[in-house]
């Protein structure tokens, strides 16, 4: 009997899901620190400026007119870039391999077989105008950062007391969760139990500035329908 093929991109996902928990609870201890008047006895984890993507597009223009990396949050630019090559290689695999919200996305829609076993499918209209929102917000944070902020613009906002405190307002998001910002978590999470991928596939900015750098991709999936013995495969890969 042929052996079961070990399957590495779970494992991938758990991996930097427990990383970036770690990092969450090692920022959660250094802001603590701090708001004791106390010293850490360790450095605040560069890791967190990942989830600063405006900031890292900020810094980008920055570098891109300057030639240099500016001081504020100079790992959020370099992780942001990193992630901009994983496109240019493997296209997607960063939202499917290594980002954690994917990730809980998709666990979270596995787990709707606890509650009911009905598939819910979009209706293609929606699914379509939907689909057109993480182009259209990534494309404003392009337009004004790219096009409609000066140089002059940028080094203010780099220098601002918002963006030195970015990563604890990030933070604060979430321990001192307004009513609001609670609602909308909750409403995503239940969407996502019933629509596969809702924030990635319709919300998600930073995976429609993926997906289109992706269209570059050395990496990319092409079909030869020549090829296909319609098996259903495909289909029952997607539904999962």
């Amino acid at each position: 009997m042929k052996p079961y093929p070990i399957q590495a991109r779970p494992w991938v996902q758990i991996l930097f899901l427990l990383v970036v928990v770690f990092i969450g609870a090692r920022f959660y201890l250094f802001v603590s620190y701090i708001e004791k008047g106390e010293v850490p006895d360790f450095q605040r984890p560069a890791g967190v400026e990942a989830f600063l993507p405006i900031g890292a597009l900020v810094s980008l223009k920055h570098l891109l007119y300057t030639g240099t990396i500016n001081r504020i949050h100079p790992s959020g630019l370099v992780l942001f870039l990193m992630i901009i090559f994983t496109a240019l290689v493997a296209k997607k695999g960063f939202c499917s391999w290594v980002c954690p919200v994917g990730t809980l996305s998709e666990y979270v829609y596995r787990g709707r077989r606890l509650l009911f076993q009905k598939h819910f499918q979009m209706p293609a209209v929606a699914d379509s105008l939907l689909r057109a929102l993480k182009y259209l917000t990534a494309g404003f944070f392009l337009y004004q950062i790219f096009y409609r902020m000066p140089v002059d613009t940028i080094e203010q906002f780099i220098q601002s007391p918002y963006n030195r405190f970015a990563d604890i307002h990030m933070l604060k998001f979430f321990t001192r969760m307004s009513a609001t910002a609670f609602t909308v978590l909750t409403s995503l999470v239940v969407l996502s139990i019933l629509f596969r991928h809702f924030w990635c596939r319709y919300l998600c900015p930073y995976g429609a500035l993926l997906g289109v750098i992706g269209l570059l991709s050395l990496g990319k999936i092409r079909r030869d329908p020549s090829r296909c013995t319609g098996c259903g495969r495909c289909e029952k890969i997607a539904q999962a």
